[in-house]
């Protein structure tokens, strides 16, 4: 049996001749599924968790004051207020999760949007409630009129495919929380060949059981004679050790050469990562720090559940930075505003002279470019990229990642 001590590590000098040569040549629905002890429900077809309990907002205000029509007698709640009931929502982390928000439309009547998919594709009514509870006749949706932004907000009516626009101060509607991906442990595995070095990052956060020896439990062999794995400090490969400790977020350097392959899982206590807005995906984005002190390369893992494409991944830098020659403070090229971008494309940080223009990762034998606009990135999977000598002029905070629905190329 082969010692993983006499087989070497990818260099990056095999990275750069990569990159040399490349400048040469310039299904049926599944329904919805009950999560969290019935509290929440997946719908698979969209990729999205919804709240269980649709007028939640009525028992659990989550300390904020919803602003509603006692004359009337209408328990429904305005735009802001609905959307501050999310923001308390998310700071209590419900169900433990913090990034729940309103539905989604197109904002052409709401023609296509997640409510109109459970009420129409579903079925889902007052009348057939299915696993939720406590449905109402009006909700309000995230989404503006474009016409009006300030003032109108598109709202959907239950059981129909379609809205209309509401102004945002009408107490006639209620919020119903929603997030984006499934809420279930970590189910997405890797397979690892025999004797060949693959990059890796972990897929969701493992939480407390972030040990190598926690988290690779059926590796077959002994750790440092069967089995190892590294990571990249900007300046040198380090050995994790069995009792070292994994980052989500960081990528890795792992081999075995004991069987024909080993299915890489999560713990059953992993959960998929939580996600934050992002104009890349409407399901969301996950922020990897990086640090212009990394060197020129820093390794990343890819941090979701989903795939995603390269077109929606971007670099962040702080929102203002420091020119020099007695100037103040200016804004940054690649700062997040989530209302128009987050941060600049990899090409546009590259234009800066922040970072590379590209991602690559490691197939078992050679580099792959990662740059066109369709190339996929996917869980499981270490990425390197490249810091450049102004990342450090503009702050450069970290990599935005964006995520897709599941199983979607």
């Amino acid at each position: 049996m082969k010692n993983t001590n006499n087989i070497m590590l990818p260099t990056k000098r095999t990275l750069y001749a990569a990159i040399f040569l490349s400048s040469l040549i310039s299904t049926a629905s599944a329904g919805l599924s009950p999560r969290l002890g019935g509290k929440a429900v997946y719908d698979d077809d969209l990729d999205i968790t919804w709240i269980a309990n649709a007028s939640l907002s009525e028992s659990n205000t989550f300390g904020v004051h919803l602003v509603t029509d006692p004359i009337g007698g209408n328990p429904g709640t305005t735009w802001q207020s609905s959307q501050d009931w999310i923001s308390g929502m998310n700071t209590a982390g419900y169900l433990g999760f913090r990034d729940w928000r309103l539905p989604i439309c197109d904002a052409s009547n709401c023609a296509n949007s997640e409510l109109g998919h459970l009420f129409t594709s579903e079925g889902i009514s007052r009348r057939s409630p299915g696993l939720f509870s406590g449905i109402r006749n009006l909700y309000w949706t995230g989404t503006n009129v474009v016409s009006d932004p300030t003032n109108y907000a598109w709202v959907q009516l239950t059981g129909s495919n379609t809205g209309f626009d509401f102004f945002k101060t009408n107490t006639g509607a209620f919020p119903w929380a929603v997030r984006s991906g499934d809420v279930s442990s970590c189910s997405v595995s890797y397979d690892l060949p025999q004797n060949q070095w693959r990059q890796i990052g972990l897929p969701c956060d493992p939480g407390t059981n972030n040990k190598v020896s926690d988290i690779f439990t059926n590796m077959p062999g002994i750790y440092g004679t069967n089995w190892k794995v590294y990571r990249y400090d900007g300046k040198a490969y380090i050995d994790v050790g069995s009792t070292g400790t994994l980052q989500h977020g960081e990528g890795y350097w792992i081999i075995q050469t004991s069987a024909a392959k080993v299915a890489l899982s999560m713990p059953q206590s992993s959960t998929p990562a939580l996600t934050t807005e992002c104009a890349a995906s409407t399901r969301g984005c996950f922020e990897v720090p990086l640090s212009p002190a990394n060197g020129s390369w820093s390794m990343i893992g890819f941090p979701l559940d989903t795939k995603a494409t390269f077109d929606g991944v971007s670099i962040v830098t702080e929102d203002t930075y420091f020119p020099g020659y007695g100037t103040q403070y200016v804004p940054s090229p690649c700062a997040k505003d989530f209302l128009v971008h987050d941060g600049c494309s990899l090409r546009e940080a590259n234009g800066y002279e922040i970072s590379s223009d590209s991602l690559w990762t490691y197939d078992g034998s050679q580099y792959i470019k990662i740059t066109n606009g369709t190339d996929v990135l996917e869980p499981w999977r270490g990425y390197w990229v490249g810091i450049l000598p102004r990342a450090g002029e503009f702050a450069l905070k970290g990599i935005m990642l964006p995520k897709q629905k599941a199983n979607t190329p």
